[in-house]
């Protein structure tokens, strides 16, 4: 049954209901099932619950700076609506940010407040460098064999 004959026939039918001896009653069940299906459908859609909070993505990982030997690190990832990523490394008493967006593998933005690209060579896997060249910074989700990203 499709929707617009739905909705051609819930008047009538809500009319019967009202004028049946039990009609009261089953107006109340109506009405709470079709609260509850309205709730599904927000929960099911991705509407946040309350008390659900939005922030950063957190996890763990290595990340170098200045090709010196990875070091363990946090690491948080806060996304805006237009794509806009905000990154931010801690590790070994240092902190990096990168502010930008990428476009497949390709990052474009900012390494601590300076022009910078960066390429996602695997993933998890991330080298950042300035447009200068002056500062390189790279950050994984686990090292390889050796001592390195």
């Amino acid at each position: 049954m499709s929707s617009i004959m739905i909705a051609k026939r819930l008047p009538v039918a809500l009319a019967l209901l009202r004028d049946s001896p039990r009609g009261n009653s089953m107006m109340i069940m109506f009405m709470r099932y079709s609260a509850m299906a309205a709730t599904g459908a927000m929960v099911i859609c991705g509407l946040p619950a309350s008390g659900q909070e939005k922030g950063p993505s957190k996890w763990s990982g290595f990340c170098d700076l200045d090709v010196g030997p990875p070091k363990p690190c946090r690491i948080s990832d806060e996304m805006s609506a237009d794509g806009q990523h905000d990154l931010r490394f801690v590790f070994a008493g240092t902190a990096v940010s990168f502010f930008g967006r990428n476009a497949g593998p390709w990052w474009q933005g900012e390494l601590n407040g300076r022009p910078a690209m960066g390429y996602e060579r695997y993933r998890g896997y991330v080298v950042f460098s300035t447009t200068d060249l002056k500062t390189t910074f790279e950050w994984c989700g686990k090292l390889s064999a050796g001592p390195q990203c």
